[in-house]
């Protein structure tokens, strides 16, 4: 069987899994962790649940101002239906079916595939730079504990090696990843030249409305994003009967969204217990605790994506008839 790179990136994602069967076998005391969650509360449980539509809500109002940047017209309520697809989508094989799903509603709706392309393109973008900003206020928070009091300079060194790199080739990078992204929506499009035609618009579009208080708005809702998955982090456990306070939850949340940045994980089982168990005995809890809550918020990701299959029953999308749809338009 000829390696191919579907293959090699599947390979890679079942670290994570491998990680958590390492750590469940053999750092921790299962029966202990099953124990955490045998006694959950629900209550807490299910008030974690409001941050599904919550999440989908501003992942959209985020996307909705972009769109708007680079002169889309599909509305607020339509990138929630659409966004909340393709979340569903994304967390089953094949990859790359969350583009697809986004793709194929705007196309059917008229929008054009280069703006499109553009419009997920900066969206992505700002959840990497939130990521990132996020991930220095963990190293901060655990830089005397975790990493004997060089936090600070991990943060700035690697905030320097990014800040040199979008300099020195921040150009080359962002050519290249819109070519990529172009190329990989041109097969809904007969031909490539059109998309990138109508991207070069889209991005013009995009830099001449992009001022300062719209950045500002992106990265707020951006950051706003990631303190709401590190409140259901807090939530749930809460909910485990663990005394952790919001701060530590929010660093440790940083620490994991920076981690799973690397697409070595499915749904970030085994990365996100990695990190829970390096952290928690900092706070005085145990490393089954750190791995049953790591699993909670697994299957709390999983109830998370799943939720939009509502979305998708509204208006269901057959893939290999939108292909031949799309190729043929």
């Amino acid at each position: 069987m000829k390696f191919t790179r579907r293959i090699g990136k599947g390979l890679l994602k079942c670290l994570g899994p491998i990680l958590f069967l390492f750590l469940v076998l053999k750092v921790v005391d299962p029966k202990k962790a099953w124990e955490l969650l045998r006694g959950l509360r629900w209550d807490l449980c299910a008030l974690s649940l409001v941050f599904f539509p919550w999440v989908i809500g501003v992942h959209a109002l985020r996307w909705w101002i972009i769109a708007r940047l680079v002169g889309m017209k599909s509305g607020l309520k339509r990138l929630f239906q659409v966004y909340y697809v393709g979340w569903f989508l994304g967390f089953l094989p094949p990859g790359g079916v969350a583009v697809m799903a986004k793709v194929f509603y705007l196309r059917r709706d008229g929008e054009p595939a280069g703006r499109i392309s553009i419009s997920l393109g900066v969206d992505k973008l700002f959840d990497l730079v939130s990521t990132a900003i996020f991930a220095i206020y963990g190293l901060l928070y655990f830089q005397e504990s975790l990493f004997q009091g060089y936090g600070t300079w991990l943060g700035l060194v690697g905030g320097a090696v990014v800040f040199t790199g979008l300099l020195w080739k921040g150009k080359w990078i962002w050519e290249k990843a819109i070519e990529g992204l172009m190329r990989y929506v041109s097969k809904f499009r007969g031909s490539i030249k059109d998309v990138l035609s109508e991207s070069d618009r889209a991005a013009q579009a995009l830099w001449k409305g992009m001022g300062l208080r719209v950045f500002l708005k992106l990265m707020l809702l951006s950051i706003c994003l990631d303190l709401s998955r590190a409140m259901a982090l807090f939530l749930l456990a809460r909910a485990m009967g663990l005394d952790i306070t919001l701060p530590f939850a929010f660093a440790c949340r940083a620490l994991i969204g920076l981690v799973q940045v690397i697409p070595v994980t499915i749904g970030g089982l085994g990365t996100r217990e990695a990190v829970l168990v390096l952290t928690f005995p900092l706070a005085g809890l145990s490393p089954e605790a750190a791995v049953a809550l790591g699993f909670l918020l697994f299957l709390w990701n999983v109830a998370f994506h799943l939720s939009g299959v509502f979305s998708w029953l509204a208006e269901p999308v057959s893939y290999k008839r939108e292909l031949r749809t799309q190729g043929n338009s």
